[in-house]
């Protein structure tokens, strides 16, 4: 699969690079995918999701933190592969998009969630409390579910969700996840939408 690399100044600094993911890595990341995806496993709101003022979570999906989890990076399959962030120039390439992602190339921590969404799932527009926010997207092929794209808010700007698609941007920028339609009788199947969220920041 060729990758490509999207250098976008507009209408924000961001970054998305297709296909990020090779087929071994992608082998990898599903094997654990399929392993978490179970009820007594992700969290309905875990302890990072975004609230409301009211105190009330904005958002409907189930998500995981897998730092918490894994006392030792290796273990997990995910935290192996993805990586690849650091060590491939993504951040570099991202950081020469404007002097508001500069920093980027020097960021040497990050947090690693996978969020996924059900039918009628969403995320509120929020804002992440990080440097950077870099969302990989994964799903299931045939695909069955409607929705899920990742909403700027105010910049009125939609990027799809397509599989193995990632994208950087600021975390201090305002975004959302679209409410998700898929059939009821695939609950927890694994036919929803991932996003495996690397936030960014230093030590």
């Amino acid at each position: 699969m060729n990758q490509v690399v999207h250098k976008l100044s507009a209408p924000f600094p961001h970054l998305i690079v297709e296909n990020m993911y090779n087929q071994e890595e992608l082998n990898l990341i599903w094997e654990e995918l399929n392993f978490l995806t179970k009820p007594q496993k992700f969290l309905q709101n875990d302890p990072g999701t975004s609230i409301n003022v009211t105190g009330i979570s904005e958002s409907k999906s189930k998500s995981i933190y897998l730092d918490y989890i894994y006392k030792e990076r290796s273990t997990s399959n995910i935290l192996t592969v993805n990586k690849k962030l650091f060590y491939g120039g993504y951040l570099h390439i991202f950081s020469q998009i404007s002097p508001l992602c500069s920093s980027a190339k020097i960021q040497s921590l990050d947090r690693t969630k996978i969020r996924y969404y059900e039918n009628d799932d969403e995320y509120l527009p929020h804002i992440d409390h990080y440097n950077y926010t870099c969302i990989t997207f994964f799903y299931k092929k045939p695909k069955l579910f409607d929705g899920g794209e990742l909403y700027f808010p105010e910049y009125d700007y939609t990027v799809n969700c397509d599989d193995n698609h990632m994208i950087i941007f600021p975390s201090c920028i305002l975004h959302a996840a679209k409410k998700i339609t898929l059939n009821e009788e695939h609950s927890f199947s694994g036919n929803g939408r991932y996003s495996m969220m690397q936030f960014l920041t230093w030590k």
